[in-house]
């Protein structure tokens, strides 16, 4: 209950468990050693501690600390049996060339705190329990050898230059793994991050890299600069987040799988997310607000699968083709790429400014929009998928077509590149409507309609200066040759409006 001093190289022996009451010092330094050859006990205000190059305190039992355990000014305390901090216990390192050993695993309900250049090893299990914290900080280096398992309200963290947290074994996480103040954590074994699980890196030059992917059924949040890079599967299960804000960077080295109303989203000027394995997503995929997302390897959207672009500046690229059954959407000004070949049997839908392009050949009966945004098809396109143009939308194909093209209203436009490769038809056409061809040069060409039997359509035939030419399948309406006007585009690429 009171003191023990050892000092200027002495040593001191104790058998038998030591107990530390409360106001109670057992301190080394000056180059002295203390061994412990039993369990320790420190009741709520006492301490342990050791200061002073070549300083030493071994713990050979058990420890139980309510108190202080403290090492620092290069001296090394080892605890060589398992460990549980209470509630209201510290175990501290501070100071370069200090460190902390724990052998067997310690069981955190309370604090610890690894300063200003000191080395904390964990040997065995890391379990923090509810509210208990694990802080690296000031340049100071944190090694879990063995597993991580935080428990929800708990956190282990690191922030400051140079400052490093690493976890060998496996990582379960119900509670906070923060990094911060451009701090380095490494998960370097498999990572169940749980429901209430959150994996934060935040500031610029942080850095959080999971080394064996994640299972992740909480959050992932990297912002405001950091860089969050994560190799092996990442699997978002329902209702999981992946967010990139405010400037960071995330790079996930290999596959990618969205369960159900997962998300993988990136969001403000500078923010940028690259998959480079596999794509299959049943979730969302999202870049918004000058962000932009790559996709490096080739996609799947299945069926509940939604990819979104939103807002001027913000950009998705899928590199290596698309198999969509879901929907894809561009909105507010944003830009949608895709190169490769494109399956699409779901909806895709360019509205409010914004543009798609899809750079190969598109396959499928699916639904394209271009609803007050363009859409460019720069491959040829296959399977009778219905375009609908409306809102001063506007569709190009750039080879070959069979698609059913549709105008709703507010006008638009339809944009055909190789008029000998347009086998589809035409819907809608009325006021405010117009037909591009590319490969036509107005002057010298004449227009003629000839109405079908029924007079629900018909053929628009173009003859072109050099008598080529080309019929255009007309249906749904009754129209006649005054109602196609011959005009033409600042390149004299005949254009035909609604009259």
């Amino acid at each position: 209950a009171g003191a023990v001093d050892v000092s200027l190289g002495a040593t001191l022996g104790i058998s038998g468990t030591y107990q530390g009451e409360a106001g109670s010092t057992l301190d080394t330094s000056g180059g002295s050693i203390t061994t412990l050859n039993n369990a320790a006990l420190l009741i709520a205000g006492s301490t342990l501690s050791a200061e002073g190059s070549t300083s030493k305190v071994a713990v050979k039992g058990t420890t139980e600390n309510y108190g202080t355990v403290k090492v620092a000014s290069q001296a090394l305390i080892d605890l060589a049996a398992a460990v549980t901090n209470r509630g209201s216990g510290s175990l501290q390192a501070t100071g370069a060339g200090s460190a902390l050993t724990l052998d067997a695993g310690v069981d955190n309900a309370g604090a610890v705190d690894v300063s200003l250049g000191a080395t904390l090893g964990i040997s065995g299990t890391y379990q923090g329990e509810a509210g208990s914290t694990l802080d690296t900080s000031g340049g100071s280096i944190t090694t879990l050898n063995n597993a991580a398992l935080l428990i929800a309200g708990s956190t282990l963290s690191a922030e400051g230059s140079t400052s490093k947290l690493v976890v060998k074994g496996t990582t379960e996480n119900y509670g906070t793994v923060e990094v911060a103040s451009q701090a380095l954590i490494d998960l370097a074994a498999a990572v169940t991050n749980r429901g209430g699980g959150s994996l934060q890196a935040t500031g610029v030059g942080s850095a959080l890299t999971l080394d064996a992917g994640v299972d992740n059924i909480g959050a992932v949040d990297a912002s405001l600069g950091a860089t969050l890079g994560i190799s092996g599967t990442y699997r978002g299960e329902f209702g999981a987040t992946l967010d990139t804000s405010g400037g960071s960077t995330t790079t996930l080295n290999n596959a990618l799988l969205l369960i159900t109303d997962s998300t993988l989203s990136a969001e403000g000027s500078g923010s940028s997310v690259l998959v480079k394995g596999t794509a299959n997503s049943y979730g969302t995929i999202e870049a918004a607000s000058q962000a932009s997302i790559e996709l490096a390897a080739a996609v799947i959207n299945r069926g509940s699968g939604s990819l979104q672009a939103t807002g001027t500046g913000s950009a998705l690229k899928l590199d290596a083709g698309l198999y969509n059954l879901g929907t894809v959407d561009a909105s507010s000004g944003a830009h949608l790429d895709v190169f490769g070949a494109d399956t699409d049997l779901g909806t895709m839908t360019s509205e409010s400014g914004s543009q798609i392009t899809l750079h190969g050949s598109t396959t499928g009966s699916g639904q394209l929009t271009a609803n007050n945004g363009s859409m460019i098809l720069q491959g040829a396109t296959s399977g009778q998928a219905t375009a609908s143009i409306a809102n001063s939308g506007k569709i190009e194909f750039g080879s070959s077509t069979d698609s059913h093209v549709v105008f709703g209203s507010g006008g638009g436009g339809l944009v055909v590149d190789s008029t000998s490769g347009f086998s589809g038809d035409v819907a809608g056409f009325a006021s405010g409507d117009s037909l591009q061809f590319n490969d036509i040069l107005a002057a010298g060409a004449t227009l003629g309609y000839t109405a079908n039997g029924s007079n629900t359509g018909g053929t628009l035939q173009i003859t072109d200066a050099q008598h080529h030419v080309f019929d255009l399948n007309i249906v749904g309406a009754s129209y006649s040759t005054a109602n196609f006007n011959p005009t033409q585009d600042v390149n004299h690429h005949l254009v035909v409006q609604f009259a």
